[in-house]
């Protein structure tokens, strides 16, 4: 866990697959992801518009995870 829960922090996020449907921004390109404190990846996933439903997989920083996993800063993320 961070030091400073609610300070600012950031994650790094790729959508890989079809979901332009969903997303405001450049799908299938890496992209920055500002969090405050340390919401799960489910509640950050679905705060960007795509239903946790359409995901199959979640690697973290090359590891598999779940949705509950809690996002700390600087992870590296591939949807």
């Amino acid at each position: 866990m961070r030091k400073f829960p609610n300070v600012p922090t950031s994650v790094y996020l790729r959508f890989i697959g079809d979901f332009k449907p969903f997303l405001k921004i450049s799908w299938g390109k890496a992209f920055v992801h500002t969090v405050k404190g340390n919401p799960s990846l489910k509640d950050t996933i679905e705060a960007l518009g795509v239903p946790h439903t359409e995901i199959d997989v979640l690697i973290v920083n090359g590891h598999s995870v779940d949705f509950s996993y809690q996002l700390k800063g600087g992870e590296r993320i591939k949807i």
